[in-house]
């Protein structure tokens, strides 16, 4: 037995349903397409350091910032209170 999944964009979608379902041997189940969740703040916040921190690697690889070393992004951790 073989399984597909198809994805078909709307107003295209009753039709292909239609002829599946006149196939025979073909047994099909409709998928409810769940909305998008939506970001909290805490998400976006992340997103935000993830896309900074992105950016900064690539500055670093075409040189024109230096990076800084991990223990000492730790000790300025400590330093903060964060850890």
């Amino acid at each position: 037995m073989s399984q597909f999944l198809v994805t078909v964009k709307e107003p295209k979608s009753q039709f292909v349903w239609d002829l599946l379902k006149g196939l025979d041997d073909v047994k099909i189940k409709k998928i409810k397409e769940e909305s998008p969740k939506k970001l909290t703040a805490g998400d976006k916040r992340i997103l935000a350091n993830i896309e900074q921190g992105v950016k900064e690697f690539n500055l670093a690889k075409q040189g024109k910032i230096e990076l800084q070393d991990a223990f000492e992004y730790i000790e300025e951790l400590k330093r903060e209170g964060y850890l």
